[in-house]
């Protein structure tokens, strides 16, 4: 699971094939450096491993990392209360 936002970091610059470096703080759309519908059904299949329910449309209405991580953080959350 991700504990917190460098580790989601990590692993989507891992998912998009670019150095960490580039992606580090960037808060644009992840469709600048390539995000395509494969990768973001990729990522709704490991969040989903993890226990993590979020949908494809969730996560395409809006491809900024920061946004994605702010979804994740508060499913990350409920799940924990739960």
């Amino acid at each position: 699971m991700f504990n917190n936002f460098d580790e989601f970091e990590v692993a989507i610059a891992e998912l998009l094939d670019v150095p960490l470096e580039d992606l580090s703080g960037y808060e644009d759309s992840l469709l600048d450096f390539g995000l395509d519908s494969v990768q973001i059904m990729t990522l709704v299949g490991q969040l989903e491993e993890q226990g993590i329910e979020v949908s494809f449309i969730d996560l395409a209405a809006q491809v900024e990392l920061p946004v994605w991580w702010a979804l994740i953080e508060s499913k990350i959350k409920l799940k924990q209360s739960a």
